[in-house]
């Protein structure tokens, strides 16, 4: 077995075909003697494209730390099992372990798109912007 210093935190991302395919996942983990730290919400979500024939699937994610070598494995029987239809195993940036979960995602409105502003009163000569530096500077 693993030491626990040689054990590091991993975040898993899944999509699957049914809503309860969040608990293959769980089961496929507890497997591989890895630790669940934290569970993100299982969402309905269209697919772009089709997998597996699929157009609609359910994405979620975890955070879980294990040893290096059982993350190979478990990604290998993630693929073989018909339940699941794609996986990805990453390793959370440094500071945003299970102390900072993703937030949800929002809309946000689109920008206007604005025109440059033309400068008043048309073009300066060098003489005119000299005095106006004065003016300002004094």
């Amino acid at each position: 077995m693993a030491n626990i210093n040689d054990k590091k935190e991993y975040e898993i991302s899944f999509v699957v075909k049914q809503k309860d395919g969040e608990g293959v996942v769980d089961g496929l983990l507890k497997q591989h003697g890895a630790e669940v730290v934290f569970r993100g919400p299982v969402t309905e979500t269209r697919l772009s494209y089709p997998i597996k024939k699929f157009h609609q699937a359910y994405f979620g994610y975890m955070h879980f730390i294990a040893a290096a070598d059982v993350v190979e494995k478990l990604v290998h029987d993630a693929n073989l099992n018909p339940a699941i239809l794609r996986v990805l195993v990453v390793t959370p940036p440094v500071g945003k372990g299970t102390q900072a979960p993703r937030k949800e995602r929002t809309e946000r409105p689109a920008k206007k798109m604005t025109e440059t502003a033309a400068p008043v009163g048309g073009i300066l000569t060098n003489e005119a912007l000299e005095e106006k530096l004065e003016e300002i500077l004094k």
